[in-house]
């Protein structure tokens, strides 16, 4: 990426970062499959318009209101007639919450692996579009 080999890719310079303090034990397909069924959870919610908009910006709206969602609030995902799957929201972590004791607190992949984070996992500036966002990648589903 910083050679301009490849594309900038946000999702993949979070892992590469987490995956060089771990020495190489992230699994990568694992880590996609957690922010893929993320992403396919808030496209779902997304299709039923969890906001009343509509305005010229409306797919955007929806969109950012379908993350926000998805990662606040406990969701029903209906799997068939016998299960309904939930999914819980994101909850902020307050143990160690500046990552004094233990970096990894620090880390997207602990937020993804236990539903819980903090500022620096949850909470990313895009300077462009001036808002403070869980998981800033989302944005670019």
């Amino acid at each position: 990426m910083l050679a301009e080999t490849k594309l900038l890719n946000f999702r993949n310079a979070i892992f590469s970062a987490e995956n060089a303090y771990f020495e190489e034990q992230l699994d990568y397909r694992l880590s996609n499959k957690e922010i893929d069924a993320l992403i396919r959870t808030i496209k779902i919610v997304a299709t039923n318009k969890p906001i009343d908009y509509t305005g010229s910006d409306e797919k955007n709206v929806v969109k950012h209101s379908a993350i926000y969602k998805v990662l606040t609030d406990t969701i029903p995902i209906v799997i068939d007639s016998t299960y309904t799957f939930y999914h819980t929201p994101y909850t902020y972590d307050f143990d160690d919450m500046w990552g004094e004791k233990d970096w990894t607190k620090m880390f997207v992949s602990k937020l993804l692996a236990t539903g819980k984070g903090n500022c620096h996992s949850m909470d990313k500036k895009d300077k462009k579009k001036n808002y403070c966002c869980p998981i800033n990648f989302l944005f670019y589903i």
